[in-house]
């Protein structure tokens, strides 16, 4: 299946409501999937983004499959995703053993195997820290392993219309695009 435009195209895991994918759009992507295990959040989903919705735990061993499969073989660009920061949040339980934690590294691999020539994750800038910090170190190693560079910042979220005033940790990891160019974009976004 070809994409109906030339637009840059991106899944989003652990998608939600669909904030995420809502500043892709507006910034000019097409989203192709949006992929959660809450039915609610995916029915909202496909109201607010307009997009193709897949329901599926991303612990489950056979996620990646399930999702290439609902790709119907369409060109990917990006992957991004939030996966849920309870656990590693100042505001939450900020419990290592969290089992939603492990949904973080579930979403590193489903998306290297996903392939795409960018991943962009969106997190608490706790995770940074100890005792969370591996899971964070985690991540990194499954993106370089597959061949990513990785570009780590921190934005306020209430710089983008979030109504919420918030510092949110985002990795950006890519391959085949000049890392001058994303080191340029990030910029832009920062200033």
């Amino acid at each position: 299946m070809e994409k109906s435009c030339l637009l840059p195209s991106f899944v989003d895991l652990c998608c939600g409501a669909g904030g995420f994918s809502y500043g892709f759009k507006k910034a000019g992507w097409q989203p192709l999937l949006g992929v959660d295990a809450c039915h609610k959040s995916l029915q909202s989903y496909a109201r607010n983004v307009c997009s193709n919705t897949l329901e599926i735990d991303l612990l489950k061993r056979n996620a990646a499959n399930e999702i290439t499969k609902k790709l119907q073989g369409q060109s990917l660009d990006a992957i991004i995703f939030g996966a849920p920061c309870q656990g590693f949040s100042r505001a939450g339980r900020r419990d290592p053993k969290d089992k939603r934690n492990r949904v973080l590294l579930a979403c590193a691999r489903i998306a290297v195997r996903l392939n795409s020539r960018m991943i962009v994750f969106e997190n608490v800038p706790y995770l940074a820290k100890k005792p969370f910090s591996t899971f964070l170190q985690k991540t990194k190693s499954i993106f370089r392993k597959s061949g990513y560079e990785i570009l780590q910042f921190e934005m306020q979220a209430g710089k983008f219309r979030i109504a919420q005033r918030r510092m949110r940790l985002f990795l950006i990891a890519f391959k085949s695009i000049p890392k001058k160019s994303v080191e340029t974009a990030i910029k832009c976004l920062l200033d």
